[in-house]
């Protein structure tokens, strides 16, 4: 376990460029009472795809000559921050990192030491509130399978507006209920791209709010496995597999779910 002693600004600057200013990292812990230790946790190998390699270098950065200390109120583990700040008041050294919120440490010496390594690999994920289909079948499809699912009329809008008439292209507008239109402002958000169809309950960061009642979203989802396979999250499932994990929760093993994703 090397150590590496650094009570200039250089050294420090020096440190950190060498593991790329700890870039997309995580703050795995930190602990003060007397010298204050970070445990920094840097992706050096990251696949994109369920079950490629993921690897973490481990370094702990140890203030032992403490000036000032300020414990971020909140902290996560699983925050990936942009990098670590450093600077140089008077005759100490500060460094600050938000995870998410913000941590300052100022000491008059650092020591950075090499913990392990850590091998894993990448777990699957979902994204419960947005999905993608790999197919683009038109607005019609949608309207007629997904309104005979939910047992009423539902009908393509934009925003805040009433039914737009048949055939119109529905990328940028809402799936909804007809009984549903005068009460609502959106509600299942739906874009095209070239060769694919996306659906979201909600309408995007800034719109956070949803309009789509749970039968209808369940039954957007439903419906599209009947259009083919969907892509979620960092996930590619067959129709078969989606149908299954929307009844059910589960996901088909790791081999099933990257098909068609680039490692």
């Amino acid at each position: 376990m090397g150590l590496d002693a650094m009570r200039t600004l250089d050294e420090l600057d020096s440190w950190l460029a060498d593991h790329d200013d700890f870039a997309d990292c995580h703050l795995a812990g930190v602990s003060g009472g007397g010298p204050v230790t970070l445990r920094l946790r840097r992706t050096v190998a990251d696949g994109r795809v369920p079950g490629s390699p993921l690897v973490f270098e481990v370094h702990e950065l140890v203030a032992e000559e403490v000036v000032e200390f300020v414990r971020p109120e909140s902290h996560s583990p699983d925050h990936c921050f942009e990098g670590v700040a450093v600077g140089e008041v008077g005759d100490h050294l500060c460094v600050e990192v938000f995870v998410p919120d913000r941590l300052y440490l100022a000491a008059r010496s650092f020591t950075a030491r090499h913990v392990g390594t850590e091998r894993t690999t990448v777990p699957p994920h979902v994204v419960e509130h947005q999905f993608t289909v790999l197919t683009l079948p038109d607005g019609g499809f949608w309207i007629e399978r997904v309104g005979a699912l939910v047992g009423e009329e539902v009908v393509w809008r934009a925003h805040g507006s009433g039914a737009r008439a048949p055939g119109l292209d529905p990328d940028g507008c809402f799936l909804q209920t007809a009984t549903a239109l005068d009460s609502t402002l959106g509600g299942v958000w739906c874009t095209r791209g070239a060769s694919t169809t996306t659906f979201s309950r909600t309408f995007s960061r800034t719109f956070p709010r949803t309009d789509a009642a749970s039968a209808l979203w369940h039954a957007v989802r439903v419906v599209a496995a009947e259009a083919g396979s969907v892509r979620t999250g960092n996930c590619v499932l067959t129709p078969e597999d989606w149908l299954r994990h929307v009844e059910t929760g589960e996901l088909p093993p790791v081999e099933r779910l990257v098909n068609g994703l680039p490692r």
